[in-house]
């Protein structure tokens, strides 16, 4: 399904955020690169899911009314074997429908657990006065708690994004630290080229309000989009 399609399917089922199964999927058609996953709807799925991926995986809710999993407990990682993926179905269940009764389930996210690499988050907002407006630092914990990323109005030029990687404190991490190798700078800078050309492309980019990946795990073997949110604007 294209972008823009998906995009107008969950406005017209009367929903303002994409599910994280979607949201992976609208980065996927962008070329960003998702870890190997499905969404189960029963035990017996999840352990058949986690044994085609091989584990380790974790394990996360699928629910449009739940974009915070882990204070919802919807989210169990690492999980080890497939026996534990069909335990961690029915945990997470069970807690999802007890912490918040009134959430619709729509099955459990079974997915590649691949840690390792700087964690980043890229993302997208649409200011109503200044229109697009993109974002890139480190992600994961960090992005709460130095609180220091870089902004720019979209649409972006080669030397906006190369400036925006080099700008924050964080940007050591990039180019190697502690015996660390560099991570691919290019792999990152499509990742943000593909957010602003979505914020900026006719149709479907009005109907983004905003878009975060985080986290982004970049290594000198490329990017992961291990989560994300993307709102909608009627």
């Amino acid at each position: 399904m294209k972008a823009e399609d998906q995009v107008r399917a969950a406005l017209g089922a009367g929903r303002h955020t994409l599910t994280e199964p979607e949201a992976k999927a609208l980065f996927k058609s962008l070329g960003i690169p998702v870890p190997d996953g499905g969404v189960a709807n029963s035990a017996e799925d999840a352990a058949d899911l986690a044994r085609e991926i091989g584990p380790p995986v974790v394990a996360k809710v699928v629910s449009p009314d739940i974009t915070h999993k882990t204070e919802a407990g919807g989210v169990v990682c690492p999980v080890a074997t497939a026996e534990d993926a069909a335990e961690a179905y029915e945990a997470i269940v069970g807690r999802v429908r007890s912490n918040c009764p009134e959430a619709s389930i729509e099955g459990v996210l079974i997915e590649a657990f691949r840690p390792g690499g700087v964690e980043c988050v890229v993302g997208v907002r649409r200011d109503e006065a200044f229109g697009p407006v993109v974002m890139f630092g480190l992600g994961g914990v960090f992005v709460e708690v130095l609180g220091e990323v870089a902004f720019r109005l979209a649409p972006l030029t080669d030397g906006d994004v190369e400036s925006m990687l080099g700008e924050t404190r964080g940007s050591r991490c990039l180019d190697g630290f502690r015996g660390q190798p560099a991570v691919d700078r290019a792999a990152l800078a499509a990742v943000i080229k593909a957010c602003a050309g979505i914020a900026t492309a006719p149709g479907v980019g009005k109907l983004i309000g905003t878009l975060e990946i985080n986290p982004l795990t970049a290594s000198e073997n490329g990017v992961v989009a291990l989560d994300g949110l993307v709102t909608l604007r009627p």
